[in-house]
């Protein structure tokens, strides 16, 4: 993923999400961002995961292989307890602030992404990463198999590339500044530009269009 974080490959990473992803939320997930944020507000609650499990089928997360929103809610209540340790054990380790790409480190988040992970019980990264974007959006990039193009489970190496390619951009406010824009309306303040800027660069840099 060397110099992919680039204005031409997330020009190009937004074009394809508008033109060629219609489905796809227009704001680039704000509003979802926005809701999720609202549900983390007491912490990963009972109630927090029953509308996680929604927002986990409405992001294709939990298709496939046979595994219901039955079976994920059931899994999910019975590693809750875990997932609330990982989390709360990162929150304390950084002292309460918000992690990113580039402050965050495999060694801290992996614990968490194994749990989240195991809910689901497939040999596919795209669950764990978008549970545990959920959990910590501007930490963890979701995976998506169609788009970004990753199958195997080799999601650690995948978030190694994005947080190097994001930590050694020169260009960080110049990307963020063309995301912003590009979804034109008013910008939660903790919008994950870490995850999201490399993710549709990501996308740009695999799928060029004109």
């Amino acid at each position: 993923m060397d110099n992919l974080l680039t204005e031409t490959n997330l020009a190009s990473g937004i074009r394809y999400w508008r033109e060629r992803k219609k489905k796809w939320p227009a704001d680039f997930h704000n509003e979802d961002y926005k809701r999720l944020q609202h549900l983390k507000h007491s912490g990963l609650t009972e109630e927090w995961w029953e509308h996680i499990v929604h927002y986990l089928r409405s992001w294709q997360a939990s298709r496939g292989k046979g595994k219901t929103d039955a079976y994920i809610r059931e899994r999910g209540l019975e590693r809750l307890n875990q997932l609330r340790a990982e989390y709360d054990k990162i929150l304390r380790i950084n002292r309460h602030q918000e992690l990113d790409l580039q402050t965050a480190t495999w060694t801290l988040i992996a614990g968490l992404y194994n749990i989240a992970s195991s809910i689901k019980n497939v040999d596919s990264p795209v669950f764990g990463s978008k549970l545990c974007h959920f959990i910590l959006p501007n930490v963890f990039p979701v995976i998506d198999g169609e788009v970004i193009g990753v199958h195997s489970n080799n999601y650690a190496n995948y978030w190694g590339n994005c947080s190097s390619s994001w930590s050694d951009c020169p260009i960080k406010q110049e990307l963020i500044a063309i995301l912003r824009e590009s979804i034109g309306e008013q910008v939660i303040e903790d919008y994950p530009w870490s995850t999201k800027v490399t993710e549709l660069c990501v996308i740009g840099s695999k799928h060029q269009t004109t």
